[in-house]
C-alpha cells in the first residue's frame, strides 16, 4: 500500500504514483523474498507504511545489481 492509501491529507491524492509505488513493492518482494513491511497488527503495519525510512530498504537491496536496486528505490521513494 502507498503512503497516499493511508493518509491522502499528508501525501497527496492517490493517483499514477500510487501504481508506481505498488510496482516497485512487486520488485522488492521479488528481489528480496520478503514483503517489504511485516506488521502484527493493522495499526502497526499502518505506521510502518507511514514511517519506514527509504535507508532501510537500501540495506534490504544489497547485493542487487545498482541499476535494479535503483529502479525499487525510485519506485517506492515516497
Amino acid at each position: 500500500m502507498a503512503p497516499e492509501q493511508v493518509d491522502s491529507a499528508t501525501f497527496g491524492p492517490v493517483g499514477p504514483a500510487t501504481d508506481v509505488h505498488a510496482l516497485g513493492l512487486l520488485l522488492h518482494h521479488l528481489l528480496t523474498g520478503r514483503r517489504r513491511w511485516e506488521g502484527k497488527t493493522d495499526s502497526e503495519l499502518l505506521r510502518l507504511i507511514l514511517l519506514h525510512e527509504i535507508e532501510e530498504t537500501e540495506r534490504d537491496l544489497r547485493g542487487t545489481p545498482r541499476d535494479l536496486a535503483a529502479v525499487c528505490l525510485t519506485c517506492l521513494a515516497r
